[in-house]
């Protein structure tokens, strides 16, 4: 569990600060997180500093706010909890892309994100110019990035392809996405259909037919693009620079 405070120094400037980074053990429950939370904000004597809690949208850190709030005055949850940008952006955005796939031909428990295993009978949804499944292009967009990935004469023989229709990309890639990265799926699109002439030439082979994009679907592929770049826009307005990520945990 890491813990960052932040506050405002005589020079009004945003300082942040470390205060601790501990491994939770058993359970990770709401109780555990703040008894370690308040554990530790009582080693720097801040118990009645607190203005609000910032955190990613997990339902545990909801009842740990809970906690925090039956066991101390100075804290209110409902108030003083506030959900992180970056993730709420994320989680808008696989709300979006969700409700951009229920349709005729999509289920609505289905992820649209969850690209499942390589196997062709999971990347089929027959485009009949009417029902169109969000779900089964994404999923076909991101296996072919992946397919082009585990041999470098498929990988040249798209770049090839890209070169002849794009004068301007020569050497140019597509992306392929990450399920907890929403940007990575914007991307991925984007840049698909930059490349949309080159995908269609490279999946004109038979054995290529399961990752076929047609045209009507490119048109959705479009409209999930114009959807995911008003997020990117908020997401370029958060300052990266004050973010703290850890990656790394060596224990003392």
């Amino acid at each position: 569990m890491a813990i960052t405070g932040h506050f405002i120094n005589k020079e009004f400037n945003l300082v942040s600060v470390l205060l601790g980074l501990t491994e939770i053990e058993g359970n990770h429950l709401g109780q555990s997180l703040a008894n370690q939370f308040l554990t530790t904000i009582k080693q720097y004597d801040l118990e009645d500093s607190i203005i609000p809690i910032t955190t990613d949208n997990a339902l545990v850190n909801q009842q740990m706010a809970q906690e925090l709030q039956d066991s101390t005055e100075s804290f209110a949850a409902k108030t003083q909890l506030i959900g992180c940008m970056a993730h709420t952006l994320h989680l808008s955005a696989q709300d979006g892309l969700k409700a951009l796939a229920k349709g005729p031909s999509t289920h609505e428990d289905q992820d649209i994100v969850n690209v499942g295993p390589m196997s062709i009978s999971t990347l089929i949804n027959p485009p009949d110019g009417l029902q169109l499944s969000y779900n089964s292009i994404i999923s076909r967009i991101s296996h072919l990035a992946s397919y082009l990935r585990q041999s470098p004469q498929r990988r040249e023989k798209f770049i090839s392809m890209v070169n002849i229709f794009y004068e301007a990309q020569k050497g140019n890639m597509f992306l392929t996405n990450v399920i907890t990265r929403w940007n990575s799926t914007y991307d991925m699109l984007e840049c698909a259909y930059s490349l949309k002439d080159a995908y269609d030439q490279f999946c004109t082979p038979k054995n290529m037919e399961a990752y076929c994009i047609s045209s009507l679907e490119w048109e959705k592929v479009k409209v999930m693009i114009d959807f995911l770049l008003h997020l990117c826009h908020m997401w370029n307005k958060i300052p990266h620079h004050q973010l703290l990520f850890t990656f790394i945990y060596l224990p003392h």
